[in-house]
């Protein structure tokens, strides 16, 4: 396995995570009537390390 595909591996594990984090947040503003913005933080960061991983993977190849 190339370490190309575990930085897309690890790419794709962080969307997935940031999404989570979004449809939690989405959830307690709708369903339980208040603002988590523990869950948006969290969000952002997953999308933010996104950014240098992929740099580096450009790098890589």
């Amino acid at each position: 396995m190339s370490l190309y595909l575990i930085v897309l591996f690890i790419i794709f594990a962080l969307f997935g995570c940031a999404s989570t984090y979004l449809v939690k947040f989405i959830y307690c503003y709708w369903v339980k009537k208040r603002i988590e913005v523990r869950y948006v933080w969290r969000a952002c960061l997953c999308a933010l390390l996104i950014i240098p991983i992929s740099l580096l993977s450009q790098w890589l190849v």
